[in-house]
């Protein structure tokens, strides 16, 4: 939507560009907000307790594509140099 909303500004129309961009502030605060209840609804689960799920799946995630980044770095390394 940034992309959406830059274009439409340089086009000269601020007012949806805007527009935009607020829109799609609302619909983070949002998703933010509302997504840990929906989800902790349909499981059955604490509200906190699905945040901390998520959390937590976000960071190990990271640490995996972290140590393949790094693998594959080095890996290369040896046959490029």
């Amino acid at each position: 939507m940034i992309p959406w909303a830059v274009f439409s500004a340089i086009n000269g129309d601020i007012n949806l560009g805007i527009a935009i961009i607020v829109l799609l502030i609302i619909m983070s605060i949002v998703r933010q907000v509302l997504e840990p209840k929906l989800v902790s609804k349909n499981i059955g689960i604490h509200p906190i307790f699905t945040l901390i799920a998520m959390y937590t799946g976000f960071k190990i995630i990271g640490i995996i594509r972290t140590i393949n980044r790094t693998y594959y770095f080095n890996y290369f390394q040896k046959y490029i140099c």
